[in-house]
């Protein structure tokens, strides 16, 4: 932010809510957007409040990369859309 402020020193930066965590990949963000967490009648999605960015709070609420409860399966498998984590 500093050396933000030192190039553009008449913008006025306003550093409003929580910062988003950035994914290299659109499709990694894609899953982890789709993914739920909780059980049975507490299910959510992991984008809480749904704005198609992911804190590191929301980000948090996911204790396995699986999707199923056994946690047998990933919920990257058979992806092969994604290119790099």
């Amino acid at each position: 932010m500093d050396a933000l402020r030192g190039i553009f020193n008449k913008l006025d930066l306003v550093m409003d809510g929580e910062s988003a965590i950035r994914f290299a990949d659109a499709e990694v963000l894609r899953v982890l957007l789709n993914a739920t967490v909780g059980t049975y009648n507490t299910i959510r999605k992991v984008d809480k409040d749904g704005d198609g960015m992911l804190t590191e709070e929301e980000l948090s609420s996911l204790i396995t990369l699986s999707d199923r409860n056994d946690n047998v399966y990933s919920m990257f498998r058979d992806n092969t859309v994604i290119k790099t984590f």
